[in-house]
């Protein structure tokens, strides 16, 4: 098992969906890949990592949260495609026990914006052409100007938050 992995859930199904591996762990959540057992496709699921002492009270005031991003991802995902697209939520006890609120996302192939600036440093081709990179932070852009006029503030914009498609 991944040390990734700290709700047990690789093995598992969740939402309709058997997840594969764990393959990110950020300051709240862990990323796992799936395989939607309806659409025959690869998703994500964001589980929460929340503390293990919390009461019913404050459970439920997460989950409140986390919904309404949910809710908030879904509405700007139908205005533009910069944003990925949710497709099913929930709250369930994990296999090792935590009580984990999960997001299920499209699947994206690709990388981190953080990665590929880390891989072109390593190999010593400095930073992108200005060209290149407006290409790359316009619909980025586009996307935050839509949050903003639906009144959401993303609040966690970072190079590891955006995601290179590569066709």
């Amino acid at each position: 098992m991944s040390s990734l992995d700290v709700f047990g859930w690789v093995g598992h199904d969740l939402g309709g969906a058997a997840i594969k591996a764990a393959v990110a762990r950020g300051g709240f959540a862990v990323v796992y890949r799936a395989r939607h057992r309806v659409f025959g496709a690869d998703v994500a699921l964001k589980c929460l990592e929340l503390k293990p002492d919390l009461d019913k009270g404050e459970r439920r005031r997460f989950l409140r949260l986390f919904l309404g991003e949910a809710r908030a991802m879904y509405r700007l995902a139908r205005l533009t495609a910069s944003v990925v697209q949710p497709l099913n939520f929930g709250a369930e006890r994990a296999p090792k026990g935590q009580w984990a609120p999960w997001l299920m996302l499209e699947w994206l192939d690709g990388c981190a914006l953080a990665d590929e600036l880390t891989r072109r440093a390593e190999e010593g081709l400095g930073g992108m052409p200005l060209g290149d990179a407006m290409a790359l932070l316009s619909p980025i852009a586009e996307a935050l100007a839509l949050a903003h006029a639906e009144g959401i503030a993303h609040r966690d914009v970072t190079p590891g938050q955006v995601h290179l498609i590569w066709f």
